[in-house]
C-alpha cells in the first residue's frame, strides 16, 4: 500500500497534507459540531512516521515544525489515536513511534488529523488486526472529524461533521495544475475560527475564508499576493486557514511566483505542490 514502506522491524508511513478544494459550511448542528460539506484530496508533501519496536512505548517528534506538536501529549491526535488502538484492539504499544513534522499546525493541512490516520493505518499493519477502511475511519471519527478522509488519503466527498464520505463526482484533472501552497506564518485556531462564523445564504468557494480573514488578517495579504502573481488562475483559503493555495497556468508561472514571492516575504513557507498520485 502506498502509504507504508516495510522494513524488517521497521514501518515508515507517510501523513499527506489534505487540501479544500471548495469547503461549505451548512449549518451548525444539535452536538455543537458544524455539517459541512467539502471536496478534499491529498498533497505530495506531509509529515513522516516511523514505528520500531521498542520494550515499552516511546514518542519523540523532530522537523522543521517540531515545535508545533502539543507538549501535553494528552493533546496530541497520534498519541491519541495509537492509545486508542491499543485499548479497541487490546494491544501492547511496544513500540517507538517517531514523528517528523515537515507540515505547520494551525495552518489547515490536517496535518494532526493526517498523523492520527497514518498512525491507525500503520497500527493496523504492524499488528496485523486486517481491519477494514470503514472501521479504520469508525474509530478515527472518535477523535477527531477529519481523520476518516485521512485514512483514505485520496479525492474525497466529505460531507456530515466528517463522517460521511463518498467517491466524488467531480474529478481535479492533473494537467494544468500546478499549486502553490503558502503559510504565511500565521497559526490559527479552528475553533475560533468555526465560533465567529456566521451562515450567509451564499456559498463561496470557501465560506470560512471572510471569518478568517477577520480574524487574521494575514491572510488576506498573501491571497492578494497570489492573486496577484502572473499566471494565477485562482487562489484561495485552505480549510480553516492560514495557508492558502495558487492554481497556476503552467509549471514557468508558478516558478517564478514561488521566486517573487519569497523574496517579498521571506518568513513565509512556500511549497510548489501538486496532488497526490497526480504528478504534472
Amino acid at each position: 500500500m502506498p502509504h507504508k514502506q516495510l522494513c524488517v522491524s521497521v514501518v515508515k508511513l507517510f501523513a499527506p497534507a489534505k487540501i479544500n478544494y471548495h469547503l461549505h459550511i451548512l449549518g451548525k448542528r444539535s452536538d455543537g459540531y458544524h455539517d459541512l460539506e467539502s471536496l478534499m484530496g491529498f498533497l505530495n508533501i506531509g509529515d513522516e512516521i516511523e514505528l520500531k519496536k521498542s520494550p515499552c512505548f516511546e514518542y519523540k517528534v523532530s522537523g522543521e515544525f517540531a515545535h508545533h506538536v502539543p507538549k501535553d501529549m494528552k493533546q496530541d491526535l497520534l498519541v491519541k489515536a495509537a492509545q486508542l488502538f491499543s485499548q479497541k484492539e487490546n494491544v501492547k504499544l511496544e513500540l517507538s513511534i517517531h514523528l517528523i513534522k515537515n507540515l505547520p499546525s494551525g495552518a489547515g493541512l490536517g496535518g494532526g488529523s493526517s498523523d492520527a490516520a497514518a498512525v491507525l493505518l500503520g497500527l493496523n499493519d504492524w499488528f496485523k488486526r486486517n481491519l477494514s477502511e470503514k472501521q479504520l475511519c469508525e474509530m478515527g471519527l472518535e477523535i477527531g472529524s477529519e481523520i476518516p478522509v485521512c485514512i483514505r488519503q485520496r479525492l474525497t466527498h466529505v460531507s456530515g461533521r466528517g463522517e460521511i464520505l463518498r467517491e466524488p463526482q467531480e474529478k481535479i484533472k492533473c494537467n494544468n495544475k500546478y499549486l502553490l501552497l503558502v503559510w504565511p506564518n500565521r497559526v490559527c485556531s479552528t475553533a475560533e475560527i468555526f465560533n465567529a462564523y456566521k451562515p450567509n445564504s451564499i456559498h463561496t468557494a470557501n465560506d470560512l475564508e471572510e471569518t478568517a480573514i477577520a480574524l487574521y488578517p494575514e491572510i488576506k495579504i498573501c491571497l492578494k499576493t497570489l492573486q496577484g502573481q502572473d499566471g494565477c488562475l485562482k487562489a484561495q483559503m485552505n480549510g480553516s486557514g492560514s495557508s492558502c493555495f495558487a492554481i497556476f497556468e503552467n509549471q514557468s508561472d508558478l516558478q517564478q511566483a514561488q521566486i517573487k514571492t519569497s523574496k517579498e516575504f521571506p518568513k513565509w513557507w512556500l511549497k510548489s505542490v501538486y496532488p497526490l498520485n497526480c504528478k504534472p
